[in-house]
């Protein structure tokens, strides 16, 4: 016969093998999921290195394919200022220059990921 022991003893063993399979399989979640934030990091910085140059250039939006990834990049002035550069060791000035800063919405799809992100950009021009 089974004795009171051998079930209880057992009991536990279902339990410590159920918690240990529950463990393992959100370990797997979280590992996947970090995996794709990665990612998905890694692909912004390569996107805002490609259009890092021609965004706000134009006033145009840009959009495109990389890696997989669609991207749409939106550029919107903010503040435009004159600014005056004076050489420190000459007399005379280097010149005038243009500073406008830009906000920037980089939106990223992928079958179901979609963000949105946001920076500034500040372009300065020789006039």
């Amino acid at each position: 016969m089974i004795t009171v022991e051998v079930i209880i003893s057992l009991l536990i063993l279902f339990m410590v093998i159920a918690t240990s399979s529950v463990t393992i399989k959100q370990l797997f979640l979280i590992n996947k999921q970090q995996s794709n934030h990665e990612n998905l990091y890694i692909e912004l910085l390569n996107v805002k290195d490609y259009i890092d140059e021609e965004v706000c250039q134009k006033d145009q939006d840009i959009s495109g394919d990389l890696n997989g990834f669609h991207f749409v990049a939106t550029c919107q002035k903010v503040n435009e200022l004159k600014s005056f550069v004076k050489d420190e060791d000459r007399e005379g000035n280097l010149g005038n220059y243009l500073i406008t800063l830009y906000k920037v919405t980089l939106s990223l799809q992928k079958e179901n990921i979609d963000k949105k992100y946001q920076y500034y950009k500040t372009v300065v021009r020789h006039l």
